[in-house]
């Protein structure tokens, strides 16, 4: 009976040691993936602060390109309407010069 009892008391010794070794384990996977989803979620939020930035950078290059181009567009407008009303100044000046005589 004795011998059982030993026997008993180092199969619960063998027990308890695979389940430390279990348990040991289970916290290493454990914690390799709370490092690997730690990791995800980092990984995700740079990539939508990336986005996020690319996108806010592209609205404002959009929007100053629209200003340019108004501002070309008015220039050229204005330059536009300067030429058309120079346009009979230059045409009196030709004449008086091609021509001697005072328009």
């Amino acid at each position: 009976m004795s011998l059982e009892l030993v026997e008993l008391i180092e199969e619960e010794k063998k027990s308890e040691k695979t389940l430390e070794e279990a348990k040991k384990k289970a916290d290493e996977i454990l914690e390799g993936a709370k490092r690997r989803a730690k990791e995800i979620v980092e990984k995700a939020q740079k990539e939508t602060f990336f986005q996020d930035f690319i996108d806010k950078r592209t609205k404002e290059i959009d929007e100053k390109r629209k200003i340019v181009l108004k501002q070309s567009d008015d220039d050229c407008e204005k330059l536009a309407k300067k030429a058309e009303k120079n346009l009979g100044k230059a045409a009196d000046i030709a004449l008086e010069r091609i021509l001697g005589v005072k328009i």
